[in-house]
């Protein structure tokens, strides 16, 4: 009770004299001014906007203005418009500091007396100045990232910034993986350059074991993934029993790995998919490209014309464990040094520009393991051969403001296995295999049409 006494005589003071002035109206209103102009450039005299235009006092003083009546800070800010002009109003009597600054341009500082309640008008004219930036690479978004199109060092600098920009502008999926052949050649085991090993290295993928190359998505088996060539499926497309991939490396232009939702264009696949297509020249000439590895040799050959409008590639891929052996063997090695085993696969495209918005691909694969004697401790005398075969034909036409693109595919998988009547010291002790035939085959048809 005795803090309110004290205090209520000073509040009631207080607001008699907020009061009073309006009721008797003796205080006379404080005249204000204004400051507004324009910014432009120096050289042309055209307008800037977007610059940055700061009102300051001159002194230790705040700005106060009279639509406010309150305190502000020290300065006031405005932005120009899009003829470069900019306004402060109702500013009280006093010394201010202009500054004005834009990014390209020298900044001005001026000093403007507001002394009358007249408006005060300050143009201002910018200089430019040149802002030197570090060099940078610039390049087109690549239409194949995991073509082998440069040297070794550039596509380690190169290769996952163009991967990860071909991905952000053909998926819409956060998960989508698009590999690299950086990607491929670290995934490197049991000395050959496999695709597959390289997904076996992506998040949520994994393997039976290390001897296999199949790819267990989410933890679903190798059944539940599928490999599409050119839009056309291939079963189970590996070799030597599920160790290496059966996708030539040299002969891909895109690998991309979905683990969960895709486009619909891709395919089907329960698990995961990973959606692969050759690779289509673009250098003016003639190129090559051989590699020996431990288990095959492959090779590649391309040729574009001038300007691209003709293309040709063409990949083998062979082993030659059985060749080896065969020749060991024949120099003196033990009998039974001779792997009666074998595979290979070949890849090809072309692709032609025959004008007026039209195009034509075409692109085939064969891939086939072959047996042909007995397996040395394994397998009594066996002939066999098993594999796939694919082949796409695709004509791009206009359609208007659009683009159509037919395709017509064909992908067959073929098995073909049993023993080979011979006899010898082991006939009944190694296992003898039984007769198998295995015929897969997918026909597609179909069309696409995407704008011009």
């Amino acid at each position: 009770m005795t803090l309110f006494r004290l205090v209520a005589p000073a509040l009631a003071a207080l607001a008699v004299a907020r009061a009073l002035p309006a009721q008797t109206g003796s205080a006379a209103p404080v005249a204000r001014g204004s400051v507004s102009g324009s910014v432009v450039t120096a050289t042309g005299g055209q307008p800037v906007p977007g610059a940055v235009v700061v009102l300051e006092s001159a002194s230790d003083a705040s700005v106060v203005t009279g639509t406010s009546g309150s305190f502000l800070g020290r300065s006031l800010v405005t932005v120009t418009e899009d003829d470069g002009s900019y306004r402060f109003a109702a500013l009280a009597p006093g010394t201010y500091r202009l500054l004005v600054r834009h990014l390209g341009y020298r900044p001005a500082v001026l000093q403007v007396d507001v002394t009358q309640p007249a408006p005060f008008r300050v143009s201002v004219a910018l200089v430019v100045v040149p802002i030197r930036h570090e060099a940078m690479d610039t390049r087109a978004t690549p239409s194949a990232p995991y073509a082998r199109l440069r040297l070794p060092a550039d596509e380690r600098r190169f290769g996952h910034l163009d991967a990860d920009q071909f991905r952000s502008e053909r998926f819409l999926e956060g998960d989508a993986a698009v590999l690299t052949h950086t990607d491929v050649i670290e995934a490197v085991t049991l000395g050959e350059t496999d695709l597959f090993r390289a997904v076996q290295r992506l998040p949520g993928v994994s393997t039976r074991d290390d001897f296999t190359a199949s790819l267990w998505t989410r933890g679903a088996q190798w059944s539940e993934t599928r490999v599409y060539f050119d839009g056309l499926p291939l079963f189970n497309p590996v070799h030597a029993i599920g160790v290496f991939a059966g996708v030539n490396p040299d002969a891909v232009g895109t690998a991309t790995f979905h683990p969960g939702v895709r486009p619909s264009s891709i395919g089907e696949g329960a698990a995961g998919v990973l959606n692969v297509t050759s690779r289509r020249p673009t250098t003016p000439g003639f190129g090559a490209l051989g590699e020996l590895s431990v288990i095959s040799a492959r090779g590649a050959a391309d040729w574009a014309s001038k300007g691209g409008r003709t293309s040709a590639m063409f990949a083998a891929r062979r082993s030659y464990v059985d060749l080896v052996t065969h020749l060991a063997e024949s120099l003196g090695a033990d009998s039974g040094t001779f792997i009666p085993y074998a595979f290979f696969d070949l890849t090809g495209r072309a692709d032609a520009d025959l004008g007026r918005g039209y195009a034509l691909e075409a692109s085939g694969l064969v891939e086939q393991d072959h047996v042909d004697d007995a397996v040395p401790g394994l397998l009594r005398p066996t002939a066999g051969h098993w594999g796939n075969r694919v082949g796409r034909v695709s004509l791009t036409s206009p359609l208007g403001p659009w683009r159509l693109r037919t395709t017509t595919g064909v992908s067959e998988f073929t098995g073909n296995i049993g023993p080979k009547p011979r006899g010898g010291p082991l006939a009944d002790v190694l296992p003898v295999h039984a007769p198998m035939h295995n015929e897969v085959r997918a026909v597609i048809i179909g069309g696409e049409v995407t704008p011009e």
